[in-house]
């Protein structure tokens, strides 16, 4: 009953979410999925025409990386002071504060999602159609790893924001330094090789990568560890948080 309670509280913590966001604006919708695509075309044309970054296929590229990462760090932002902006709520109604931060992270979620199939429209316009192939159908599998990763680590920093409030700026910071540290724009091989290790080590870089594959396509070679990387590291920091919230639930409402 209790697993149920949650579920049912998730679906309408997120649809609170969502609903608070779009209210007052008369797009609605439309403006949250539309400005990630827009944000897509703009770099795809700076870093292509005005940049002169020569890769083949490279509006499938920048997809693969620009929207998780917009995704990324949207439910940073968001997420991370959460439980603290939402203290009245949470001890009003006892809501469980590991669903609440799900709920966030999942309606930037869909936000996503939604924006990544529009932007596949847009790609088979801006590019070479064919290299959108049979490996689109793996995109669930990876959006669902970059899903689990994301809220791994949100709900960490959310916990660890309430018991030390400085948190959520020095995320801000940590955000900023790890855009350009995270192979959005640019491949890997443009990085020299005594730095790249940073860029590969990365953990956004290993969760964007299935999702990057998923569009441009892979070798078996290349896929299996890709995926088998981004799997191991949502289930640590799913676990992290799961673990860290055992061991202080204890006195989380005193702090909050």
């Amino acid at each position: 009953m209790h697993r149920f309670e949650n579920w049912s509280t998730l679906k309408d913590l997120t649809f609170f979410q969502m609903k608070a966001r779009y209210r007052g604006t008369a797009a609605g919708f439309l403006w949250v999925v539309l400005n990630p695509v827009i944000l897509l075309l703009v770099q795809g044309v700076i870093f292509r025409h005005v940049l002169k970054v020569q890769m083949a296929n490279y509006p499938a590229f920048l997809l693969g990386g620009l929207l998780p990462w917009t995704f990324f760090a949207m439910s940073l932002q968001m997420g991370v002071p959460a439980l603290s902006n939402a203290r009245q709520l949470l001890l009003a109604f006892r809501i469980d504060p590991t669903v609440f931060v799900l709920s966030v992270v999942l309606d930037n979620w869909i936000n996503f999602a939604a924006a990544f199939g529009i932007a596949i429209f847009g790609i088979t316009v801006m590019s070479d159609a064919s290299a959108l192939g049979w490996h689109l159908v793996l995109f669930p599998a990876a959006a669902i790893l970059l899903l689990a990763g994301i809220y791994g680590l949100v709900m960490y920093l959310a916990l660890f924001n309430v018991f030390f409030r400085d948190v959520r700026f020095i995320c801000h910071f940590i955000l900023n330094i790890l855009l350009f540290a995270t192979p959005v724009f640019y491949p890997v091989d443009l990085i020299p090789a005594d730095w790249r290790w940073a860029v590969e080590y990365n953990p956004m870089t290993i969760l964007i990568e299935p999702v990057r594959l998923s569009v441009m396509g892979f070798s078996e070679g290349v896929a299996l560890p890709a995926f088998r990387n981004a799997l191991l590291l949502s289930a640590g920091l799913l676990l992290l948080s799961m673990q860290y919230w055992k061991r202080r639930r204890n006195e989380f409402y005193l702090y909050l």
